[in-house]
């Protein structure tokens, strides 16, 4: 049997204080092996330069003049310490002169001296060799119990990850050939390498302090990495987000009871200020579970939903505080009794078709949200920062919309037709004027709202395009949201109801064609826009026919629930 050609695959970023002092040992290492017989003489080491800033990467093209055992590659940007490992495992095995490889990172921390039993185990017959770490007397009692705690974690989703083993292993090129053909996003290769089903191994070892230099991995990349590692084995994650955002919705449905009732008291600060502490809640945390920005790891598409969730969660338990200071009314509901039979029908009567809207508005929602994905994250990014900029335009409406439903339910009461048509049209007054506005600031100066709260040249350029567009459906948008408040103050839900329904409905095909066309991504917004459009002029235009009737005829007709 001829001895194995080994590679030493070493990730290096910013590591110039410390690689003079580690080269020559991982030199002297493969000379070792090779003089026990254990590898071939042509052996290498392979550093990996992952976009470093400082003089790493001269330093590794000088010992490769020096010797022949170094090569080196060069990323041309920082792409993160797994795909630098993994860059370095595929330019082995492509290489077509490399039998095994052992990856280490270059600080000198893991025990080099375990390679030797690492290449004897693979000689009796172990595809793959795990370095694992026997004890972790020189951590921090902090990183002690966060890694400790983080393996427990795997374990307890179901991942099948090696205990205290991080990226120091021996793998063959047969094992590479079948993990090359993952295509995970997302890599985090403790985790995917026992996927594969090779014959595995485990050697330990004590690991030592950092020979020079300063740890390039903060709590920011472990957490990071530990996010990638939990979401990327194990789909418990997802549903526990699925979980959350269905208790999170249905206790939401009581949130939005409470905010009808509170308006309809003439309370109206409390809907105000929760709703305000959730809109900004989600606009910052939007980006930075998005993109990954500080502590926050990076989660894309599954980002955009935990922000959502967390910050629907607040709104939520804002409203639940002040449902139990409430005093007034609440204390005094009793829903189940049997004298509320004709309440509860006349409650679904009016609030049934409103249900139905939402849901289908968010079940519409999703298919434009897939068609958006199709762009990338960065679509996905602009949409929501743009929805949240934008709410400043409708959440404001739909306060209108509020205060107009329970002026107009009062009146209609009263029978003071008078009085409905005058706040009417004063609530239409008003929110024509702030759609103006809003629409001057969307459509003139999308560009600094857009870097409020994001500073990536391509999201802000999508996001500038979503505004501008959504910019010219803010009045009648605004329109439609406030006569929708008429008609059920009025007691009659379907006409905004249908109108809703089918405009919603007409967006999925129309944003299927205009984004086939020219105007790509943009058709999508303009699909949202146009729709927009059609639904605020025939739920204005009906409201109006409808209120020039009662005028008319002088008759609002007799509310259902006393006759």
């Amino acid at each position: 049997m001829s001895k194995p050609i080994l590679w030493i695959v070493i990730p290096c970023y910013n590591e110039e204080q410390v690689l003079p002092i580690t080269a020559p040992m991982f030199l002297e290492k493969i000379s070792g092996l090779a003089a026990q017989g254990l590898v071939s003489a042509k052996s290498r080491v392979l550093f990996v330069n992952d976009g470093s800033k400082d003089k790493t990467w001269e330093l590794i093209q000088s010992f490769a003049a020096q010797d022949e055992h170094y090569i080196g590659i060069s990323q041309s940007r920082n792409r993160g310490h797994q795909n630098a490992v993994l860059a370095g495992l595929m330019e082995a095995l492509h290489s077509g002169s490399c039998d095994i490889t052992i990856s280490i990172d270059c600080d000198g921390q893991d025990d080099i001296n375990a390679m030797d039993e690492m290449v004897k185990k693979y000689l009796d017959g172990a595809e793959v060799v795990y370095g694992v770490r026997s004890r972790r007397d020189t951590d921090t009692f902090f990183k002690r119990f966060t890694a400790e705690g983080f393996y427990h974690v795997m374990n307890a989703l179901g991942a099948d990850i090696v205990f205290n083993h991080a990226d120091y292993r021996l793998i063959s090129t047969r094992v590479l050939e079948s993990f090359a053909d993952y295509r995970e996003v997302n890599i985090f290769l403790r985790g995917m390498v026992p996927l594969v089903g090779f014959k595995s191994e485990v050697v330990t070892y004590e690991r030592h302090e950092r020979l020079a230099g300063e740890s390039h991995y903060p709590l920011s990349k472990m957490l990071a990495l530990a996010f990638d590692g939990i979401t990327s084995l194990s789909n418990k994650p997802i549903r526990l987000i699925t979980g959350s955002g269905i208790f999170v919705s249905l206790i939401s449905f009581i949130g939005v009871i409470w905010a009808i009732v509170c308006a309809a008291m003439g309370s109206s600060v409390v809907v105000l200020r929760s709703t305000a502490v959730g809109l900004v809640g989600n606009i910052l945390l939007d980006p930075l579970m998005i993109f990954g920005v500080g502590p926050f790891p990076r989660m894309e598409v599954a980002g955009a939903a935990a922000a959502t969730v967390l910050a629907q969660a607040i709104v939520t338990a804002m409203f639940l505080l002040a449902a139990r200071r409430e005093t007034t009314l609440f204390p005094h509901i009793h829903p189940f009794r049997p004298s509320q039979g004709r309440a509860w029908l006349e409650m679904l009567r009016i609030g049934l078709p409103v249900s139905i809207q939402s849901m289908f508005f968010s079940s519409l929602s999703m298919f434009i949200a897939r068609i958006v994905a199709g762009w990338g994250d960065a679509a996905i990014a602009a949409q929501k920062v743009g929805t949240q900029i934008e709410s400043i335009s409708y959440t404001t409406a739909e306060g209108f919309a509020t205060a107009v439903n329970a002026f107009i339910a009062q009146n209609f009461g009263a029978r003071r037709l008078d009085r409905i048509c005058r706040g009417y049209w004063t609530a239409v007054g008003m929110i024509v004027a702030w759609s103006c506005f809003t629409t001057v600031m969307l459509v003139v100066f999308p560009a600094p709202l857009v870097r409020v709260f994001i500073q990536k040249e391509e999201v802000v350029r999508t996001g500038v395009s979503y505004l501008r567009i959504m910019g010219y459906s803010q009045i009648l948008m605004c329109l439609e949201i406030t006569s929708s408040g008429a008609f059920q103050g009025l007691g009659r839900p379907m006409p905004p109801t249908l109108a809703g329904v089918i405009g919603n409905a007409a967006r999925i095909p129309m944003a299927i064609l205009l984004s086939a066309t020219v105007l790509g991504l943009d058709g999508v917004w303009w699909s949202i826009s146009i729709s927009s459009i059609a639904k605020g002029l025939v739920v204005f235009a009906w409201f109006v026919v409808v209120l020039h009737r009662c005028t008319r005829d002088g008759d609002l007709g007799v509310p259902r629930f006393i006759r």
